[in-house]
Order: structure tokens, then sequence, then C-alpha cells
């Protein structure tokens, strides 16, 4: 007589803050939900929705994601919601995954960032046989709990990639680690590409390893106008105002995956790396001056807007929110903290 199976039950208690969920009004609305009896049904409120101040556990982000699927009758709106997703409102782990100068260089300053927005996901990167795999997982998730969710990150993943790379039609994969809930067409539909389903811990997107090098297009040159194009080539010649607004603007957008150095601003910029040097020099800087310069004004203006002391810290490239207070307190000789507390008074 074969064994009872023993049934596991899972309580995914990691932390997950509101602005993974600040889409969730608007999908509601569209799919004819209405939003405060749905949050309430997990405790919470619409108006807790988007922000990111507010942490709870996944395990209610999860059953939420269920609901609403079950409530407007459409079994694949984790799509839906990643459509809906803006990566600003995600913070420093949407905003990094979009600063990186390649893919690749995304997808790890993703992963740098993921613990400002959610505990608990180990997120891995494997090339083999000319693939690329990324693989997400959930800690202590039932992925049949976390479906809902599980299929809002694949999509906005397959978004995403496609974006940076600059191909709406790149050919992906996606692997689920859950039963359809749907006709298998309706997913295919929804990504635009193959979906496989497999009971597992992680859901899967691959790829053609050779677009992890590609340019990150949402960083071309002709997006760095605004009045401060990067010029390249020989006969190409950058003024001294042109050039320090290049730098502030590199410094702007790829602060997310780690400011760059001054030989990577040189080689974007197309002159050698000493030559910036002494262009930077007779205009008696450096580009560690810059740097320096830049982190603090955007520092004092993101406290004055309320920004998290940890938020800042990300998003002016530091890799731990104390490095950030100690150059602070070089700055202004006080904490972040009571600087915020001056501007109150």
């Amino acid at each position: 007589m074969p064994a009872r199976q023993k049934t596991v039950r899972m309580y995914d208690k990691h932390p997950i803050r509101l602005s993974i969920l600040h889409m969730v009004p608007a999908v509601a609305e569209r799919h004819g939900v209405s939003c405060g009896p749905l949050v309430a049904s997990v405790g919470l409120a619409c108006d807790e929705l988007g922000g990111d101040g507010r942490v709870v556990r996944r395990g209610q982000v999860s059953a939420l994601l269920r609901h609403l699927a079950r409530r407007a009758g459409e079994p694949t709106i984790g799509f839906d919601l990643a459509h809906a997703a803006d990566p600003v409102r995600l913070g420093p782990a949407g905003e990094a995954f979009f600063a990186g100068r390649t893919l690749r260089e995304c997808l790890f300053a993703h992963i740098c960032h993921m613990p400002w927005l959610q505990g608990g996901v180990t997120l891995r990167l494997v090339e083999r046989n000319g693939r690329a795999f990324w693989h997400h997982r959930f800690a202590s998730a039932d992925p049949e709990q976390a479906r809902v969710l599980n299929e809002a990150v694949a999509g906005f993943l397959t978004s995403a990639i496609r974006s940076i790379c600059g191909d709406p039609d790149l050919p992906l994969h996606v692997l689920l680690p859950h039963r359809a809930h749907a006709p298998a067409r309706l997913y295919d539909e929804k990504l635009r590409t193959a979906v496989s389903f497999r009971p597992g811990p992680e859901t899967v997107v691959s790829f053609d390893a050779r677009h992890l090098e590609a340019p990150n297009v949402l960083l071309a040159p002709r997006d760095l106008g605004r009045g401060a194009v990067a010029l390249k080539g020989r006969d190409a010649v950058i003024d001294d105002a042109t050039l320090i607004a290049s730098l502030h603007l590199m410094l702007s957008t790829g602060s997310a995956s780690g400011v760059p150095s001054l030989l990577d601003a040189a080689r974007t910029l197309g002159i050698p790396g000493r030559s910036l040097q002494r262009r930077l020099a007779a205009l008696d800087t450096s580009f560690e001056r810059l740097v320096d310069e830049w982190r603090r004004t955007r520092a004092l203006e993101m406290l004055a807007e309320g920004a998290a002391v940890g938020m800042i810290a990300h998003r002016l490239g530091y890799s731990h929110a104390a490095h950030f207070t100690r150059a602070f307190r070089r700055w202004q000789g006080m904490s972040p903290s009571d600087h915020r507390r001056r501007l109150t008074y």
C-alpha cells in the first residue's frame, strides 16, 4: 500500500515593500474589481499600495494577487500587472535594471538592488551552451500560491530585457514553476514568446547569450540629448560646458548600477582617459571631485524630498548606507538624519 503523501504548508514571511503593488489599483479598475474590498481581504488599505516605506510579508502580496485574479476572472492577470509596472515606482531595484551599459550589467545591478525591494529572493544568471538562463526564486514560497506574483515577475523580465536590447520581438523562453491555469496559448500570446510549465522552485527566462553584451539602448547617445550629447569620433569636439553636462548625466543615469569610473566615462565619450583628466584639470576640477559634488548635491535634494537614507545611498551608488553617512558627515558636518531634522525646524 503506497505511503500517504504529506502536505507541507509553506508560510512566506519574507519582507516586501508595497511599492511592488503600485499598479494594482489601475489594473483592478480596468477589470471591474473594486480596490477597497480587494486589499482589505488581506489586511491592507488601497492608499498603502505603492508606498516604498511600508513593508509587509510577501505572503500577503501573493494572496492579494490571487484574489485579484479570481475576482477579475483573469488567470493570467500577472502579465497585465507587469505591463502596467513603472520601474521608477519600484525604487532602486527597478531603476537599476535599466541603468547598466549592457544587458549583463543591468541584470547584475538588479541582483545588487533586489534586497531593497524584498527579502528571500535568489537571482542567478547562468550561461550554458550559448544560452543565458535567468533564474528567479522566492524562498519559502509555494509556487502555486505565488503563481500570479511569479507571472508578474516573468512579464516584467521579458519586457525589460527586450527594452534594454531594443528588440520588441527578441526570442525568449519562459519557464513557470506551476501548472497552467488557462490555455497555454493565452500565456504565449500575452508574453509573445514560448511558455512552459514545470513544478519547481524557480521562474526561468532564457535567451541567446550573445544578447548579454548588447548595449543598453535606453542609454544610447540619442537619449543623452536634452542639450548634453556625448559626441564620439576623431573630428567631434566637445566644448567644456557639454563635457561637464555629459558627465553629470552619466552619473545620474548610471549610479544605480555603480558609479562609472573615469576610464568608463572616457570610453563612452570616445576620448583617452588621460585626455579627460587633463581637460578636467584645466577646468580646476577632477573626475573624483565631480562625482563627490554630484553626490552631495543629489543627496541634499533627496533628503529634502523625504527619501529614506538607505534609498539615497543605493541611488548614489554606495555599496552600504554607512559609507554614504560617512561621506555626508564630511560634506555637511552632521549625519543625514540630523540634517533632515534641521530641515523640519
